[in-house]
């Protein structure tokens, strides 16, 4: 039932609810069962339609990809250190939380300061991590 509805719901994505885009018609209900034993579409034309919505798709998903990649390009937040300097770490749900501390109430969001002792490619650093902490990945 969950899944009928998911997909006879408009996605403002692709203009066009999943089962349109998957079977190139609206899905089938007992209240448009009269309508579709009155209309048989040729299979050319099945075919046909098939690829205009295939492409339809792609064109309106690559303007979706190109209005998130304006939004981000215009709001960079790369931030690059130096080896030497002082860093915090984020700490981000749960799982992280529960291996370095078990605080209830006060759970931290930052480790740290530690110390940047490497730089790995372009942002990614390895920070000199306590022995206390051994248990996590030392690459950030």
């Amino acid at each position: 039932m969950i899944e009928f509805v998911y997909n006879i719901n408009f996605q403002a994505t692709i203009k066009m609810t999943s089962n349109e885009a998957l079977y190139g018609r609206r899905c089938q209900t007992p209240m448009s069962w009269v309508k579709a034993s009155v209309i048989q579409l040729r299979k050319k034309q099945d075919i046909a339609y098939a690829f205009a919505i295939t492409e339809t798709i792609c064109d309106r998903m690559g303007n979706m990809q190109d209005r998130q990649a304006k939004y981000y390009n215009t709001h960079p937040q790369h931030v690059k250190f130096a080896v030497g300097d002082m860093v915090y770490l984020k700490i981000k749900p749960f799982k992280a939380v529960s291996r370095i501390r078990q605080l209830k109430k006060s759970r931290p969001r930052y480790l740290g300061p530690f110390l940047n002792i490497k730089r790995i490619g372009e942002c990614a650093y390895s920070p000199g991590l306590s022995a206390a902490l051994n248990n996590l990945h030392d690459v950030f």
